[in-house]
C-alpha cells in the first residue's frame, strides 16, 4: 500500500475517532444542571439587591412623599405562617432533586484515553507526511522533479510502443512460420499417400 493511501486511511480513522469521541462525550459526560440551588440563591440575592437600589432611588426622589406615607403595617400572621411553609416546601424540592440527580461515583476518564488516541493518530499521520518524496523541497525543485519524471515518462513510453511493434512483427513472423510449416506437412502427407497407392 503506497504512502497517500495510508494517509488517506488514517485521516479517515481521525475523523472517525472524532465523531466517536462526540458520541460518547453525549451519551456519557456526567449531567451539569443549570438550575442548582446556589444559583437561584445568587438570583435572588440579587433580585433583593435591584429592589433595594430602586427604593434608596425613589427615596432619593421623593423624599418628601415618603416622610407623609406612614411605614407599611407588617403582614399578617397567616401570610407570615404561608410565606414561611412556602419557602420550607421550595427547599424540600430542592433536597429533593439533589437526591435524585445522580451523583458520580468514580472518575469519568473517557475524554483522557479520547485525547491519547486522537494524539497518537495525529502522530502516525505526521510521521506518513514526513515520509512523502518532495516534502522538504521547494517548489522549484519539485518542478524539476516533475520536468525530469515527465521525460522518464516519455522514454518509457516510446520504448514501450517500440518493443510493441517488434512483438507484432514477431507475432507474423511466428504466424507464417505456422502457416509455412503446416502447408510442407499437408504437402508431404499428399506426396506419401500416391506411393502407398
Amino acid at each position: 500500500m503506497d504512502l497517500i493511501t495510508q494517509l488517506q486511511d488514517k485521516l479517515d480513522h481521525l475523523l472517525y475517532v472524532f465523531g466517536t469521541c462526540i458520541g460518547v462525550l453525549q451519551r456519557d459526560a456526567p449531567p451539569s444542571f443549570f438550575n442548582n440551588p446556589q444559583n437561584q440563591q445568587q438570583q435572588q440575592q440579587q433580585q433583593q439587591q435591584q429592589q433595594q437600589q430602586q427604593q434608596q432611588q425613589q427615596q432619593q426622589q421623593n423624599p418628601q412623599t415618603q416622610q407623609q406615607l406612614p411605614p407599611p403595617p407588617p403582614p399578617p400572621p397567616q401570610q407570615q405562617q404561608q410565606q414561611q411553609q412556602q419557602q420550607q416546601q421550595q427547599q424540600q424540592q430542592q433536597q429533593q432533586q439533589q437526591q435524585q440527580q445522580p451523583q458520580p461515583t468514580e472518575e469519568w476518564d473517557a475524554p483522557s484515553k479520547m485525547a491519547l488516541q486522537v494524539i497518537e493518530t495525529s502522530k502516525v499521520i505526521e510521521s506518513y507526511i514526513e515520509k512523502l518524496p518532495g516534502f522538504d523541497k521547494t517548489e522549484d525543485q519539485q518542478y524539476e522533479d516533475l520536468k525530469n519524471l515527465n521525460t522518464q515518462s516519455k522514454q518509457v513510453s516510446n520504448e514501450l510502443l517500440s518493443s510493441r511493434r517488434d512483438a507484432i512483427e514477431l507475432l507474423k513472423m511466428v504466424k507464417e512460420s505456422i502457416l509455412y510449416i503446416s502447408e510442407e506437412s499437408k504437402n508431404e502427407e499428399i506426396d506419401q499417400q500416391p506411393m502407398q497407392q
